[in-house]
């Protein structure tokens, strides 16, 4: 019994030596990438504010701090035909409704126009619902929407 308990050990030593071998062994070189990592610095772009302004300037042109509102003389109206211009806001609803215009050229100040007065290409305003408002051009009625952004 004791010469089979020494077949034993001396087995269990040499695949102890064995496995401490297998494992001692050089390690294998790491294989190379096959995409080379980013050498620049990437960064995602800051995101926009969601007040633009135009929601601050519909909230400052409805203050009542302004008093009466200036209707612009007949030949600024006709040389505004040719300027860019976009509907910034609405505000009321239907016909007590009224529509914030904004320019391109900063020297043009924003006109507030209610329903019944003409857009600045000539269109006429029927009326303002929700966040669309409907203008008539000649026979033509057309619905304009206005994005509405929260802060």
């Amino acid at each position: 019994m004791i010469g089979s308990l020494g077949a034993r050990q001396l087995l269990m030593i040499y695949a102890a030596a064995g496995l401490l071998g297998w494992y001692a062994g050089p390690a294998e070189p790491p294989a190379e990438p096959l995409v080379q990592a980013r050498r620049d610095a990437w960064q995602l772009a800051t995101l926009p504010l969601a007040s633009d302004g135009t929601t601050l300037a519909v909230q400052v042109a409805g203050a009542p701090v302004w008093g009466a509102e200036a209707k612009p003389p007949a030949a600024a109206a006709s040389s505004a035909e040719n300027d860019r211009w976009r509907i910034a806001g609405l505000y009321g609803r239907g016909k007590q409704g009224g529509v914030l215009v904004l320019f391109q050229d900063p020297a043009k100040p924003p006109q507030r126009l209610k329903v019944g007065d003409k857009l600045p290409t000539g269109e006429l305003i029927q009326a303002v619902e929700g966040n669309e408002v409907i203008v008539r051009k000649g026979k033509k009625v057309e619905r304009f929407g206005v994005e509405q952004r929260e802060k």
